[in-house]
């Protein structure tokens, strides 16, 4: 199975946090960071087909009605909007894997 590009930057992402090294290069670190968030939100925009990423929001909230995809939206919404503190790691992985998952949520959307 190949791996979509989200899904290459997602865990080339998630593998340069693990490393202990980063934080030591906060600039790499923004413009990776920075080049996710610009995949995963043409990915949520081109995957469902709306403008604008508030539409996807809401069509998410439409379909899942539950906390923990409401929870999960709220924090990829935060990540995306590059509100995300790039000292605070352990933010970042939660913001990757938020914007990742919901990624996939849209993915059961529309099967």
């Amino acid at each position: 199975m190949e791996l979509t590009i989200l899904q290459q930057h997602f865990w080339a992402v998630k593998t340069l946090l693990e490393s202990n090294n980063i934080q030591n290069y906060p600039f790499v670190l923004e413009k990776i960071i920075d080049e996710f968030r610009q995949i995963c939100i043409k990915e949520l925009l081109t995957k469902t087909g709306l403008n604008n990423l508030a539409s996807v929001y809401s069509m998410i909230k439409e379909y899942f009605k539950d906390n923990t995809t409401t929870a999960e939206l709220e924090v990829c919404a935060f990540f995306l909007n590059n509100k995300t503190n790039l000292n605070n790691i352990e933010d970042l992985k939660l913001g990757i894997n938020a914007a990742f998952n919901i990624s996939n949520v849209i993915d059961e959307i529309r099967r």
